[in-house]
């Protein structure tokens, strides 16, 4: 009896090992990292683990994040519909393939999708979640609720994957590939679990309730020898969009939507909640084929955003949705009846689900090839993909993914097609497809790549930088991908990375100051993809000899408003007596996290008794020094020492567009002035002003005296001094009468045209194009003679400035002869600006400094602007409603762009925002407490 207990034994153990062997779930010495206790801190974890609600081994954290905290970052990116399989066949017999497809999306993803359709894929599944773990990849499974006759109960595939794996929570498993993993490791790797798709309004509230509490009692709030081990997996539901096809879609963002038009309301359990909006570029609405590429880019693109101008934009000053009726009727193609972004948001709201998520399914792909596919669609261009991930990343969103990965139906063509160069072109003279050419396929492959690794690159080296490494995972057989062509965004590495032990607010850069971003000199190669610096220029109110205090409630205002959407404040210092309120406005740009800009152009007249402004300069620095630690106060009682003043100045300006007179020995002279005057200056054996920073900044390469090659300065034109720091254009965009083709405010003219004439004037001055583009004197409307981009980067080449920065000047200003400057070309501005090699921003021109013969930023605030055109020459009055559009609409821009900056490219330095402190009695000048 105990020979056949033994035998049986020996059997049962042969048995267990062929079963390991064919499911390659199997158990090794436990070798892999340690995760550490949940509450342990992110600096302490071995490379690659990040913190969230568990210690997961990944890019980007598993938390909640509510939409006021998404606003400008987009962690969870990922391919749907990924994994090859057929209902009947082992999913095994896939699994080469399906290793090859998580190695691809990995390259640029931050999450995998595995659909555990069968039970019987369990073991499968865990190996493929083993080399998604190996990538450093969260994971969303897939298992909806309605399969539960199926499945033998709701969620069941997914119960049974996470009870082997808790099983197994202390054990290193292995797959074929030997990627190891903990059980306990990979459940902390699992994001998600999508629970169902677009049938809300059969299920209504108390269904859609019913899926999120079921899903909490046998999954997330599930207790396993006395721990909730799942407490982190979230449920996603997906729906149709608000507009729907002929608005009658499920959800409502308003009591209205329930009461009259019988919408879904959302349950109060909602976890992750998305919708699902296409933009196919379909034969029959489609205005071109993007295919076609002697169109321009920027026109296509232009196409893109006008679609999301109405279904996924963000508004911050907020939109009230609404039911419409009648989709073809033109008349309502607007925002308030098409917007998933803001109807989802106020569908939350009303709910009051706070612990709900947005999710977004966007389009990579193309319908077509069967008889019954309709609509037939052209190939989505990447210009597509690209709005998207922009337009989703600026509002309350924190997943993206993208449909589809691999063909779908033999109907829905996807991301797999691009990548592996399969793709057809369909087209209403071939709606059967015909194939792409060489040159075509291998256009979409790296255009397709490069679009997903930018959006990687933010995500990781960007919005969450301060987690992740150097070093990128490798990929089974896609090493040879390149992500771009141009040079990455540099991670923010060195004294940056220690600015989590600093105070709240506190940066860490070449000082400590107190601002959104570091007061730090950039090397050429970090410049790419952020600007750091944005500020307008020309802010304060003064009036000659006038005391500048008689106007320090007014640049109270102008500080408060531009530090909305500003990272540094330039203060004119132009007279000596200006000294203690330049001291006092000071104080309030260091409470609102600006750094500051200041004036030392040696060459300013002197007057009367005053003396010039590089003196100017000095005495400041002089008398903050002498108070370095004392704290000062100024009327608003906003407080700060003398040394923190000091460390919150950035720059000083030089001078402007004077180098044809000053040549590059007499600006080289000035730097070294202020090298030996002030950064250099010992002051009880300290440098304190040695982070401070000279601009000088010139006119524009095309009608400019800067040199850019050896041919330029055979023709006169002057090389940058080798000292040079921060150096600088200005180039406007005027919306002329005589060179423009439309009035951008005309009535029957679309944001998109004005956009795309916009983006266009960029294409020409400031867009980067490649390292090896070279510009040279001409006359022709072209890159090549007339980018300021390029044409800086040679010259700092050639000048050997090897600590040379670049600023630019761009205008938020008209003058009479032209239109008002649209927002377009504002927001063109920035983001041909961010993605080269310039590191600030500044706006020209925020007060009117021409005795009221133009426009000004003021004017956009203030709700003051003139109507210029060739009929009003003289100027006109803007209707009510049109001075409340542009001031929306501006402030709309700018703090787009300041929610990129602070939330995005430096929101790993950014906490809250400085407390409001309580004004005080005025009192002419600063004090010492």
């Amino acid at each position: 009896m105990q020979a056949m207990k033994s035998d049986k034994r020996i059997l049962l153990l042969q048995l267990l090992l062929v079963l390991v062997i064919r499911s390659a779930v199997s158990c090794a010495d436990s070798d892999a990292p340690h995760q550490g206790a949940p509450n342990a801190s992110a600096e302490q974890l071995p490379p690659g683990f990040v913190r969230g609600d568990v210690v997961s081994y990944s890019y980007v954290p598993i938390r909640r994040w509510s939409p006021k905290e998404s606003i400008g970052i987009l962690p969870y990116l990922f391919e749907y519909s990924l994994l090859q399989q057929m209902d009947g066949t082992p999913l095994e017999r896939y699994h080469d393939e399906n290793v090859r497809r998580i190695d691809i999306a990995s390259q640029w993803s931050t999450a995998v999708m595995l659909s555990a359709r069968q039970d019987e894929y369990r073991d499968e599944i865990i190996n493929l979640m083993l080399r998604a773990f190996s990538r450093r990849q969260l994971i969303v499974l897939s298992n909806y609720y309605d399969r539960r006759d199926k499945d033998g109960g709701p969620y069941n595939n997914v119960k049974h994957i996470l009870e082997k794996l808790w099983q197994c929570r202390d054990e290193v498993l292995v797959n074929p590939e030997g990627d190891r993993a903990t059980g306990r490791q990979l459940i902390n790797n699992v994001l998600a679990v999508k629970c169902g798709d677009e049938g809300e309004a059969g299920l209504g509230t108390k269904g859609l309730e019913q899926l999120f509490a079921e899903f909490d009692r046998l999954i997330r709030l599930r207790r396993m020898d006395d721990e909730q081990p799942f407490r982190h997996i979230r449920a996603w539901y997906n729906m149709i969009g608000y507009a729907a096809l002929n608005y009658n879609g499920g959800y409502a963002a308003t009591q209205q939507d329930v009461d009259l038009h019988h919408r879904v309301k959302l349950p109060a359990n909602t976890q992750c909640i998305g919708v699902d909006v296409y933009h196919y570029w379909g034969h029959k609405w489609s205005p071109f084929d993007p295919a076609d590429l002697s169109i321009p880019r920027e026109k296509v693109r232009a196409h893109t955003n006008e679609w999301h101008r109405l279904r996924t934009r963000y508004y911050p000053h907020g939109l009230d949705v609404r039911v419409c009726k009648n989709a073809d009727d033109p008349a309502t193609w607007l925002p308030e009846c098409w917007n998933d972004t803001h109807a989802l948001m106020s569908g939350i709201e009303l709910a009051g689900a706070n612990d709900a998520m947005m999710w977004y399914i966007g389009v990579s792909g193309q319908l077509g090839g069967t008889p019954d596919c309709e609509p037939l669609t052209y190939t989505t261009p990447v210009e597509t993909m690209e709005a998207y991930y922009d337009e989703l990343k600026a509002g309350p969103w924190v997943a993206l993914s993208w449909w589809v990965f691999s063909s779908w139906s033999g109907t829905c063509h996807g991301g797999l097609e691009y990548y592996d160069r399969t793709l057809k072109h369909y087209t209403p003279g071939h709606p059967e497809g015909i194939p792409y050419s060489d040159e075509m396929l291998d256009y979409w492959h790296d255009e397709y790549v490069r679009v997903k690794m930018k959006m990687f690159n933010d995500v990781v080296n960007n919005q969450f930088a301060h987690l992740n490494g150097p070093v990128a995972p490798l990929t089974k057989d896609t090493t040879a991908v390149q992500p771009a062509e141009k040079p990455r965004a540099a991670k923010r590495s060195g004294p940056t990375q220690t600015a989590e032990k600093l105070l709240p607010g506190f940066v860490r850069g070449d000082v400590t100051s107190y601002s959104y971003v570091p007061n730090k000199y950039w090397k050429q190669q970090e410049s790419f993809g952020i600007c750091p610096y944005l500020f307008e220029y020309g802010l304060m109110k003064w009036q000659g000899d006038k005391p500048l205090e008689a106007f320090h409630a007014e640049n109270i205002r102008r500080i408060d408003l531009a530090s909305q959407w500003s990272t540094c404040i330039e203060l004119y210092n132009r007279y000596d007596n200006y000294r203690d309120e330049i001291i006092n406005l000071m104080i309030r740009c260091f409470r609102n996290r600006q750094l500051i800009i200041l004036n030392a152009r040696s060459g300013e007249k002197e007057h009367k008794e005053h003396k010039n402004a590089f003196r100017n300069f000095i005495d400041i620095l002089d008398k903050l020094w002498e108070n370095r630690n004392d704290t000062l106060t100024n009327p608003e009682g906003d407080k700060a020492t003398g040394l923190q003043l000091i460390n919150n100045i950035l720059a000083v300006n030089i001078g402007d567009e004077g180098l044809s007179i000053l040549k590059t020995e007499g600006l080289e002279n000035i730097n070294r002035r202020i090298e030996q005057q002030v950064k250099h200056r010992l002051i009880d054996g300290q440098r304190p002003f040695a982070h401070i920073k000279t601009w000088y900044n010139e006119v524009h390469y095309g009608i400019g005296t800067y040199a850019a090659n050896e041919e330029d300065l055979a023709a006169g034109r002057c090389k940058w001094p080798a000292n040079s720091e921060f150096i600088g254009v200005d180039v406007y965009h005027y919306w002329g009468f005589q060179f423009t083709a439309f009035d951008p405010d005309g009535p029957n003219v679309t944001r998109s045209w004005v956009m795309q004439h916009a983006v266009s004037w960029q294409n020409v001055i400031t867009k980067y194009y490649r390292p090896d583009f070279k510009v040279a004197i001409g006359d022709g409307w072209d890159p090549k003679h007339k980018n300021d981009t390029h044409a800086m980067l040679q010259a700092i080449d050639l000048a050997d400035a090897d600590q040379a920065m670049m600023l630019f000047i761009a205008n938020s200003s008209n003058l009479p002869g032209s239109y008002t400057t649209p927002i377009e070309t504002m927001d063109a501005y920035y983001d041909s600006i961010k993605e080269g090699p310039w590191v600030g921003l500044s706006w020209w021109v925020f007060d009117d400094n021409s005795a009221g013969q133009s426009n000004c930023t003021l004017d956009y605030l203030d709700k003051t602007l003139t109507r210029y055109t060739p009929e009003t020459p003289q100027g006109a009055d803007y209707s009510v409603q049109q001075l409340e559009d542009y001031r929306n609409r501006f402030i709309a821009s700018r703090t787009r762009m300041f929610n990129d900056v602070v939330n995005n490219q430096f929101a790993h330095l950014n906490g809250p925002a400085p407390e409001q402190l309580q004004t005080i009695s005025h009192q002419q000048n600063y004090r010492k407490d």
